[in-house]
């Protein structure tokens, strides 16, 4: 707000964000330096990358029964659409519910919605689902998630793009995806989020 402009700014405060994008510092600068030039300033140092995290508790993917491709929510409207008996909205009456049938699933469709981090992704790789993030490529790096690449996921932009990941992937590629993606949530859960948080400084 202009109003706001030039009353007395904080600067020495430790400053948490999830989507930290150059779109953060364009607004930091009052929309006045344009969000291009943006993407080549570096970002103040008390200005700390944060993302979601899970329970250690909830992550129960290890030696999970895989008996189906995907779950019954897929929350990517153009593989829910093509995928028969699949829903966007959660069809679960409990979390119990939800959690076993991600468990029961080889893989888990997530992507970008209101941001690009959200609690789904933890909640797919605790299960032991190999994620499927759509436009995962696209994503700022300084944005969360983080740790998140084709090493660990498959990286796809379309219906057609993601059946053809699945279709060749092979037995000994899955197990080496499911278990770099548990490595990953491993490095996620609120205990190493919070050890982060208190380890940093301004």
């Amino acid at each position: 707000n202009p109003r706001y402009w030039f009353l007395p700014r904080a600067n020495r405060f430790r400053y948490f964000k999830r989507e930290l994008t150059p779109r953060t510092l364009h607004y930091r600068s009052f929309l006045v330096i344009p969000e291009g030039i943006c993407k080549s300033l570096p970002y103040p140092s008390n200005w700390k990358s944060v993302a979601f995290c899970i329970p250690a508790v909830k992550i129960n993917g290890e030696g999970a029964k895989k008996t189906k491709l995907l779950p019954i929510q897929i929350i990517d409207p153009e593989i829910a659409a093509k995928v028969p008996g699949a829903t966007v909205q959660p069809p679960y009456n409990t979390e119990k519910e939800y959690y076993q049938d991600l468990r029961s699933s080889q893989f888990g469709i997530t992507c970008k919605r209101g941001g690009w981090d959200c609690l789904r992704h933890y909640e797919l790789a605790a299960q032991g689902c190999v994620l499927c993030f759509r436009d995962l490529d696209r994503k700022p790096t300084s944005c969360a998630p983080h740790g998140l690449s084709a090493d660990n996921c498959i990286v796809y932009h379309s219906y057609d793009d993601l059946m053809r990941a699945l279709s060749a992937m092979t037995g000994a590629r899955y197990a080496q995806l499911q278990h770099a993606t548990l490595e990953w949530v491993a490095r996620n859960t609120t205990e190493e989020c919070a050890r982060n948080v208190l380890g940093w400084k301004v």
